[in-house]
Protein backbone atom coordinates (compact mmCIF):
# COMPACT_ATOMS: atom_id res chain seq x y z
CA UNK A 1 0.00 0.00 0.00
CA UNK A 2 2.80 2.47 0.78
CA UNK A 3 4.80 1.75 -2.64
CA UNK A 4 0.97 2.61 -4.19
CA UNK A 5 0.60 5.76 -2.46
CA UNK A 6 4.30 6.52 -3.72
CA UNK A 7 2.90 6.03 -6.95
CA UNK A 8 0.23 8.07 -6.55
CA UNK A 9 1.74 11.19 -5.62
CA UNK A 10 4.47 10.60 -8.22
CA UNK A 11 1.83 10.45 -11.04
CA UNK A 12 -0.33 13.24 -9.56
CA UNK A 13 2.47 15.60 -9.89
CA UNK A 14 3.34 13.93 -13.47
CA UNK A 15 -0.21 14.32 -14.57
CA UNK A 16 -0.48 18.00 -13.53
CA UNK A 17 3.03 19.03 -15.63
CA UNK A 18 1.43 16.84 -18.65
CA UNK A 19 -1.58 18.41 -18.47
CA UNK A 20 -0.04 22.29 -18.73
CA UNK A 21 2.01 20.68 -21.55
CA UNK A 22 -1.36 19.30 -22.64
CA UNK A 23 -3.23 22.83 -22.86
CA UNK A 24 -0.02 24.38 -24.47
CA UNK A 25 -0.69 21.67 -27.24
CA UNK A 26 -4.56 21.53 -27.47
CA UNK A 27 -4.38 25.29 -28.13
CA UNK A 28 -1.25 24.95 -31.16
CA UNK A 29 -3.30 22.49 -32.38
CA UNK A 30 -6.78 23.59 -32.84
CA UNK A 31 -4.90 27.27 -34.30
CA UNK A 32 -3.39 25.20 -36.72
CA UNK A 33 -6.49 23.59 -37.51
CA UNK A 34 -8.36 26.86 -37.80
CA UNK A 35 -5.88 28.14 -40.49
CA UNK A 36 -6.14 24.19 -42.36
CA UNK A 37 -9.77 24.75 -42.44
CA UNK A 38 -9.27 28.43 -44.49
CA UNK A 39 -6.09 27.90 -46.31
CA UNK A 40 -6.27 24.51 -47.64
CA UNK A 41 -10.41 23.46 -47.30
CA UNK A 42 -11.01 27.10 -48.36
CA UNK A 43 -13.92 26.89 -45.74
CA UNK A 44 -14.68 30.16 -44.38
CA UNK A 45 -17.79 29.67 -41.74
CA UNK A 46 -16.86 28.70 -38.41
CA UNK A 47 -19.09 25.21 -37.29
CA UNK A 48 -21.18 25.18 -34.15
CA UNK A 49 -20.43 22.77 -31.39
CA UNK A 50 -23.64 21.41 -30.41
CA UNK A 51 -22.79 21.19 -26.65
CA UNK A 52 -23.29 25.18 -26.30
CA UNK A 53 -24.25 25.97 -29.46
CA UNK A 54 -21.34 28.54 -30.02
CA UNK A 55 -18.97 28.60 -33.29
CA UNK A 56 -15.64 27.84 -33.35
CA UNK A 57 -12.58 28.15 -36.07
CA UNK A 58 -11.59 24.43 -35.69
CA UNK A 59 -15.22 23.24 -36.79
CA UNK A 60 -16.76 22.45 -39.93
CA UNK A 61 -19.90 23.43 -40.99
CA UNK A 62 -21.83 20.75 -40.17
CA UNK A 63 -23.04 19.97 -43.92
CA UNK A 64 -19.13 20.05 -44.76
CA UNK A 65 -18.20 17.49 -42.11
CA UNK A 66 -16.95 15.32 -45.11
CA UNK A 67 -14.07 17.82 -45.60
CA UNK A 68 -12.82 16.29 -42.83
CA UNK A 69 -11.53 13.60 -44.56
CA UNK A 70 -8.04 14.79 -46.35
CA UNK A 71 -8.79 14.77 -50.39
CA UNK A 72 -6.63 11.59 -50.16
CA UNK A 73 -9.01 9.62 -48.07
CA UNK A 74 -12.58 11.29 -48.85
CA UNK A 75 -13.70 9.49 -52.31
CA UNK A 76 -12.44 6.16 -51.57
CA UNK A 77 -13.80 6.53 -48.08
CA UNK A 78 -17.29 7.05 -49.97
CA UNK A 79 -17.19 4.50 -51.86
CA UNK A 80 -15.80 1.59 -49.49
CA UNK A 81 -18.87 -0.71 -47.67
CA UNK A 82 -17.34 -0.44 -45.06
CA UNK A 83 -17.94 3.69 -44.91
CA UNK A 84 -21.47 2.76 -44.33
CA UNK A 85 -21.00 0.70 -41.13
CA UNK A 86 -19.69 3.21 -39.61
CA UNK A 87 -21.83 5.81 -37.15
CA UNK A 88 -20.35 8.80 -36.98
CA UNK A 89 -19.92 10.74 -33.91
CA UNK A 90 -21.92 13.79 -32.90
CA UNK A 91 -18.88 15.86 -33.01
CA UNK A 92 -17.09 14.41 -36.47
CA UNK A 93 -17.02 17.36 -37.96
CA UNK A 94 -14.79 19.12 -35.79
CA UNK A 95 -11.37 19.10 -36.86
CA UNK A 96 -10.23 17.54 -34.25
CA UNK A 97 -12.49 14.65 -34.01
CA UNK A 98 -10.16 11.34 -32.99
CA UNK A 99 -12.89 9.57 -35.42
CA UNK A 100 -11.84 11.29 -38.55
CA UNK A 101 -7.83 11.30 -37.54
CA UNK A 102 -8.28 7.36 -37.17
CA UNK A 103 -9.74 7.02 -40.42
CA UNK A 104 -7.42 9.47 -41.80
CA UNK A 105 -4.51 7.75 -40.48
CA UNK A 106 -5.28 4.09 -41.12
CA UNK A 107 -8.16 4.07 -43.80
CA UNK A 108 -5.63 3.88 -47.13
CA UNK A 109 -3.26 1.95 -45.35
CA UNK A 110 -6.03 -0.86 -44.91
CA UNK A 111 -8.02 -0.23 -48.20
CA UNK A 112 -5.11 -1.25 -50.20
CA UNK A 113 -4.38 -5.07 -49.41
CA UNK A 114 -0.80 -4.82 -50.89
CA UNK A 115 0.31 -2.33 -48.24
CA UNK A 116 -1.35 -4.25 -44.96
CA UNK A 117 2.23 -5.91 -44.86
CA UNK A 118 3.86 -2.43 -44.57
CA UNK A 119 1.41 -1.32 -41.77
CA UNK A 120 1.83 -4.46 -39.62
CA UNK A 121 5.48 -3.79 -39.19
CA UNK A 122 4.99 0.25 -38.85
CA UNK A 123 2.53 -1.35 -36.07
CA UNK A 124 5.63 -3.33 -34.77
CA UNK A 125 3.18 -6.18 -35.26
CA UNK A 126 4.49 -10.12 -36.25
CA UNK A 127 4.22 -10.37 -39.91
CA UNK A 128 0.86 -11.84 -41.44
CA UNK A 129 -2.21 -11.26 -43.18
CA UNK A 130 -4.87 -8.63 -42.52
CA UNK A 131 -8.34 -10.65 -43.24
CA UNK A 132 -10.76 -8.17 -41.93
CA UNK A 133 -10.77 -5.08 -41.01
CA UNK A 134 -13.43 -2.40 -39.48
CA UNK A 135 -13.90 1.20 -37.40
CA UNK A 136 -16.30 1.85 -34.10
CA UNK A 137 -16.38 -2.09 -33.12
CA UNK A 138 -18.29 -3.62 -29.93
CA UNK A 139 -17.10 -6.85 -29.31
CA UNK A 140 -18.52 -8.00 -26.56
CA UNK A 141 -22.07 -6.94 -26.62
CA UNK A 142 -22.38 -7.49 -22.69
CA UNK A 143 -19.20 -5.67 -22.05
CA UNK A 144 -19.49 -3.21 -24.81
CA UNK A 145 -16.47 -1.65 -25.17
CA UNK A 146 -16.07 0.44 -28.30
CA UNK A 147 -12.96 0.12 -30.28
CA UNK A 148 -12.14 2.82 -32.56
CA UNK A 149 -10.43 -0.07 -35.32
CA UNK A 150 -10.08 -3.82 -35.08
CA UNK A 151 -7.88 -5.72 -37.17
CA UNK A 152 -8.40 -9.15 -37.34
CA UNK A 153 -5.41 -11.30 -38.76
CA UNK A 154 -4.57 -14.87 -39.67
CA UNK A 155 -4.67 -17.37 -37.31
CA UNK A 156 -7.67 -15.80 -35.61
CA UNK A 157 -5.32 -13.27 -34.17
CA UNK A 158 -6.97 -9.86 -33.45
CA UNK A 159 -5.46 -6.44 -32.85
CA UNK A 160 -7.76 -3.96 -30.50
CA UNK A 161 -6.93 -0.31 -31.90
CA UNK A 162 -7.54 2.85 -29.63
CA UNK A 163 -6.63 6.57 -30.72
CA UNK A 164 -7.04 9.99 -29.28
CA UNK A 165 -6.24 13.30 -30.60
CA UNK A 166 -6.67 16.08 -28.52
CA UNK A 167 -8.42 14.59 -25.48
CA UNK A 168 -6.65 15.21 -21.83
CA UNK A 169 -7.23 11.69 -20.61
CA UNK A 170 -7.94 8.37 -20.59
CA UNK A 171 -12.06 7.82 -19.34
CA UNK A 172 -12.65 7.76 -15.92
CA UNK A 173 -15.82 6.18 -14.36
CA UNK A 174 -17.72 7.10 -10.93
CA UNK A 175 -17.93 4.69 -8.05
CA UNK A 176 -21.32 2.87 -8.24
CA UNK A 177 -22.68 -0.30 -7.08
CA UNK A 178 -23.38 -0.79 -10.83
CA UNK A 179 -20.04 -0.55 -11.43
CA UNK A 180 -18.40 -2.36 -8.90
CA UNK A 181 -20.79 -5.31 -9.61
CA UNK A 182 -19.11 -4.77 -13.39
CA UNK A 183 -15.59 -4.84 -12.04
CA UNK A 184 -16.40 -8.00 -9.76
CA UNK A 185 -18.04 -9.81 -12.37
CA UNK A 186 -16.59 -8.85 -15.66
CA UNK A 187 -12.96 -7.08 -15.23
CA UNK A 188 -11.63 -8.72 -12.01
CA UNK A 189 -11.41 -12.23 -13.72
CA UNK A 190 -10.08 -10.88 -17.11
CA UNK A 191 -7.51 -8.50 -16.26
CA UNK A 192 -6.22 -10.83 -13.00
CA UNK A 193 -2.68 -11.75 -14.78
CA UNK A 194 -2.31 -8.12 -16.97
CA UNK A 195 -2.21 -5.98 -14.60
CA UNK A 196 -0.67 -4.86 -11.04
CA UNK A 197 -3.35 -6.39 -8.18
CA UNK A 198 -3.10 -2.52 -6.86
CA UNK A 199 -4.35 -1.11 -9.99
CA UNK A 200 -7.64 -3.40 -9.39
CA UNK A 201 -7.94 -1.86 -6.19
CA UNK A 202 -10.46 0.89 -5.59
CA UNK A 203 -10.45 4.01 -6.67
CA UNK A 204 -7.26 3.32 -8.65
CA UNK A 205 -9.31 0.84 -10.81
CA UNK A 206 -12.20 3.37 -11.66
CA UNK A 207 -9.03 6.16 -12.03
CA UNK A 208 -7.94 3.55 -15.01
CA UNK A 209 -11.29 2.50 -16.29
CA UNK A 210 -10.81 2.94 -19.97
CA UNK A 211 -7.01 1.88 -19.81
CA UNK A 212 -8.14 -1.39 -18.02
CA UNK A 213 -11.33 -2.47 -19.89
CA UNK A 214 -9.52 -1.97 -23.18
CA UNK A 215 -6.42 -3.91 -21.54
CA UNK A 216 -8.79 -6.57 -20.56
CA UNK A 217 -9.04 -7.89 -24.37
CA UNK A 218 -5.11 -9.10 -24.69
CA UNK A 219 -5.05 -11.98 -24.47
CA UNK A 220 -1.79 -14.15 -24.75
CA UNK A 221 0.21 -15.33 -27.91
CA UNK A 222 -3.49 -13.79 -29.64
CA UNK A 223 -4.64 -10.75 -29.39
CA UNK A 224 -3.08 -7.01 -29.06
CA UNK A 225 -4.31 -3.79 -27.46
CA UNK A 226 -2.56 -0.58 -29.24
CA UNK A 227 -3.09 3.09 -27.64
CA UNK A 228 -2.40 5.53 -30.57
CA UNK A 229 -2.23 9.30 -29.73
CA UNK A 230 0.73 11.94 -30.85
CA UNK A 231 3.25 12.28 -29.00
CA UNK A 232 2.90 16.20 -28.09
CA UNK A 233 0.02 15.25 -26.33
CA UNK A 234 1.76 14.62 -23.39
CA UNK A 235 -1.41 14.42 -21.12
CA UNK A 236 -2.26 11.09 -22.62
CA UNK A 237 0.85 9.61 -24.13
CA UNK A 238 2.34 9.94 -20.25
CA UNK A 239 -0.98 8.05 -18.74
CA UNK A 240 -0.30 5.54 -21.84
CA UNK A 241 3.32 5.19 -20.78
CA UNK A 242 3.24 4.76 -17.60
CA UNK A 243 0.21 2.58 -18.12
CA UNK A 244 1.86 0.02 -20.15
CA UNK A 245 5.21 0.33 -18.30
CA UNK A 246 4.18 0.02 -14.58
CA UNK A 247 0.89 -1.09 -14.62
CA UNK A 248 0.86 -3.68 -17.19
CA UNK A 249 2.71 -6.93 -16.19
CA UNK A 250 5.81 -7.87 -17.47
CA UNK A 251 4.59 -10.77 -19.51
CA UNK A 252 1.89 -8.78 -21.08
CA UNK A 253 3.73 -5.57 -22.26
CA UNK A 254 4.41 -6.88 -25.77
CA UNK A 255 0.39 -7.14 -26.15
CA UNK A 256 -0.41 -3.91 -24.81
CA UNK A 257 1.44 -1.19 -26.06
CA UNK A 258 1.27 2.72 -27.07
CA UNK A 259 2.01 3.49 -30.44
CA UNK A 260 2.78 7.50 -31.23
CA UNK A 261 1.28 8.37 -34.30
CA UNK A 262 4.50 10.74 -34.85
CA UNK A 263 6.50 7.10 -34.55
CA UNK A 264 3.92 5.43 -37.53
CA UNK A 265 3.74 8.10 -40.23
CA UNK A 266 8.03 7.90 -40.05
CA UNK A 267 7.95 4.34 -40.20
CA UNK A 268 5.40 4.50 -42.84
CA UNK A 269 6.87 6.68 -44.90
CA UNK A 270 10.11 5.00 -45.20
CA UNK A 271 8.15 1.78 -46.85
CA UNK A 272 7.60 1.13 -50.10
CA UNK A 273 4.23 2.50 -50.77
CA UNK A 274 2.29 3.40 -53.49
CA UNK A 275 2.44 7.15 -54.72
CA UNK A 276 -1.41 7.17 -53.98
CA UNK A 277 -1.10 5.74 -50.37
CA UNK A 278 2.06 7.84 -49.22
CA UNK A 279 0.41 11.19 -50.53
CA UNK A 280 -2.36 10.41 -48.13
CA UNK A 281 -0.36 9.88 -45.49
CA UNK A 282 1.42 12.58 -45.63
CA UNK A 283 -1.59 14.80 -45.97
CA UNK A 284 -2.64 13.10 -42.70
CA UNK A 285 0.59 13.73 -40.79
CA UNK A 286 0.15 17.47 -42.02
CA UNK A 287 -2.97 17.41 -40.86
CA UNK A 288 -2.30 16.35 -37.35
CA UNK A 289 0.82 16.00 -35.93
CA UNK A 290 2.72 19.51 -36.00
CA UNK A 291 6.13 18.15 -37.02
CA UNK A 292 6.89 20.38 -40.02
CA UNK A 293 7.20 23.24 -38.25
CA UNK A 294 4.47 25.15 -40.27
CA UNK A 295 2.10 26.29 -37.19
Amino acid sequence: MQRTARLVAADAKMISAAISAMNDYKTTLLAHLATYKNAVLGVHEDGVWARNNRPYPHILPSHKAELNLVSGVRVLWAASPKASRVKRHRDFHHLNSSQAFAINLFFPLLYDRDVHASLLRALDLAAGVVEDWNFEVIIDRVELTNFDLVLQLEGQRRVFIEVKLTESDFGEVSDSDTQRRRRDLIYLPRLAEKVSASALEIPHFFKMYQLLRNASYAATNRDQVLFIMPRQNTAVASAADRFTSKVVSEDYRPLIRTVFAEDLVANLLTADLPSNVRAAVGETADKYLLRLSKV
